[in-house]
């Protein structure tokens, strides 16, 4: 009887097949330090073995320099460890896919200081980014996608550490971090610095993005900083300035030059190092905090000092409400864009321009400079304006009936709202606007009852102070009753069923008579002790 299996020689056809179908065992491959040339080089291993797919291959030592991109043959390694025992490697991908298990990023010591330049195709690291504590640490990236998907990602990890993710291009994707930390050692003097420019983008989407993690129970050598250019992007869950952990000396410094960061909220974390300009501080100087929907978005910038400089802070509430109860300070100013609603309650001392182009702007605090109120946006609440002010928007006093003071002149061109819940005292029961300087009219002037309150009842409102009056309505309305102007008497007037309303510009004082004999005569004697005009 012939045998089950077909023999070739003494060894059964079956196991020939078993044994070529078994995958090689990965090997690591160490490159000869100073060695310059391409991934797959054989010549440039202490082995003289080129690696495969699934390798680890190492690079120690000073002055190496090598080079990866879309012809190699190894596209998949299980582990790149560049430096984790001393110099400093040069690693450069031009293009191509390369898969890492583990990217070693340096090991324990200042001398270990590895430079991965990433200006082309992609690089994806599957399980974790270890980046050690080098004094000059360095990952650059000019264009092409980076994908990490790992748990954790800390730079500038230990004493002496100086760790640098420099961005002028392409995309870093980091969104499977729960938190990321920059300067994260009880030494006292680790560091880290992000700096993202041209059209860079970082996602972080789930992270806490900590921005000088943890350092020394004194001292202040242990910071971050994150700089911001061009139409860079951060992309985070949260961002915290100094320590997401036990109380610390460390803090974090944000240079938003340029570019938009996209978080829930921008938070000073649990440093003992008090928020100052120059430590767990935002400067602005000229780019976008757009706002996510989050549990801190009533408070944005908890505990965070916020540095307005020349060219100012552009915040994007994206269909949110926010609010900012820190006195922002410095020689720029404010730009409210996009839908929802920002309420400013601090004391600014910011002397820029605030300007509102989209959504609304509630202040219930201070502005020191001046105001301007784009076409189709709303500026309300009961605060003060120091400098000149132009509303071509909505101008909506008070947050119910209310008051707000212009210490400049208000220019009036859009629609303004005004608000009657009562005849007692202006600014509580009724609207007013207090105008140092010229107010000058112009566009709709909208004359609304507050919560069911009736507009015919007999009464006088003092709606305008101001200290000299100029222009005049296009319009006026008090409910859906339109009113007619005069130019003689410089007024506008109506009679609705028994009632009759009018409004003096020269005054700013609305009067209704709902009789026009007995009432119209009780009336007049309070009109004799409203305030007029300086």
């Amino acid at each position: 009887m012939k045998s089950k299996h077909q023999h070739f020689g003494s060894v059964p056809f079956l196991s020939l097949i078993v044994a070529f179908s078994l995958p090689a065992h990965s090997a690591t491959q160490s490159w000869i330090a100073g060695g310059t040339g391409n991934l797959q080089d054989a010549a440039r291993y202490t082995s003289g073995t080129a690696p495969v797919n699934g390798d680890t291959v190492t690079s120690d030592g000073t002055g190496s320099n090598i080079t990866f991109n879309s012809t190699s043959p190894v596209t998949s390694l299980a582990t790149l460890g560049l430096n984790v025992s001393s110099g400093a490697t040069v690693f450069n991908q031009t293009s191509g896919t390369l898969s890492l298990g583990t990217l070693n990023f340096g090991g324990g010591g200042a001398s270990r200081n590895p430079t991965y330049n990433m200006n082309g195709g992609q690089l994806d690291i599957t399980s974790q980014f270890n980046w050690a504590n080098g004094s000059n640490a360095r990952f650059n990236q000019s264009a092409g996608t980076v994908n990490y998907s790992g748990g954790s990602f800390n730079v500038g990890v230990a004493g002496g550490a100086r760790g640098y993710i420099t961005m002028t291009g392409g995309t870093l994707n980091a969104n499977s971090v729960a938190q990321i930390n920059l300067g994260n050692t009880g030494s006292g003097n680790g560091q880290a610095h992000v700096d993202l420019s041209g059209s860079s983008v970082l996602n972080a989407t789930s992270s806490i993005f900590v921005i000088g993690q943890y350092g020394a129970a004194t001292g202040t050598n242990s910071f971050a900083t994150v700089t911001l250019s061009g139409s860079s992007e951060l992309n985070t869950s949260t961002v915290v300035l100094g320590g997401n952990n036990a109380s610390s000396a460390v803090y974090g410094v944000i240079n938003l030059n340029g570019g938009t960061i996209t978080a829930g909220s921008i938070r000073k974390g649990n440093s003992n190092i008090a928020a100052s300009v120059s430590a767990n501080v935002l400067h602005a100087n000229g780019g976008t905090v757009r706002v996510l929907g989050h549990g801190n978005n009533s408070n944005y910038f908890l505990g965070t000092f916020v540095d307005l400089q020349a060219n100012g802070l552009k915040i994007d509430t994206n269909s949110n409400n926010a609010g900012i109860s820190n006195d922002m300070s410095g020689s720029g100013g404010l730009t409210k864009k996009g839908n929802g609603t920002l309420t400013l309650s601090g004391s600014n001392t910011y002397s820029g321009l605030t300007t509102v182009e989209g959504g609304t702007l509630v202040n219930n605090g201070a502005i020191t400079g001046g105001l301007a109120v784009a076409s189709g946006a709303t500026f309300s609440g009961a605060g003060t304006v120091g400098g000149n002010a132009t509303v071509n928007g909505t101008l909506a006093i008070g947050n119910s009936p209310g008051s707000m003071s212009f210490g400049g002149d208000l220019t009036l061109a859009g629609s303004s709202i005004f608000e009657l819940g009562g005849a007692a005292t202006a600014g509580t029961d009724y609207d007013l606007a207090n105008v140092s300087g010229t107010l000058t009219l112009g566009g709709a002037l909208n004359i609304i009852g507050y919560n069911g309150y009736d507009l015919s009842l007999a009464a006088a409102y003092n709606l305008f102070d101001a200290g000299s009056v100029a222009g005049t309505f296009s319009s006026v309305s008090v409910g859906a009753v339109n009113l007619a102007y005069d130019s003689g008497s410089d007024s506008w007037s109506a009679v609705s069923g028994a009632t009759t309303y009018s409004f003096s510009e020269s005054n700013g004082v609305l009067t209704v008579i709902p009789e026009p004999a007995g009432a119209l005569l009780g009336l007049m004697g309070s009109l004799l002790v409203l305030r007029r005009r300086r």
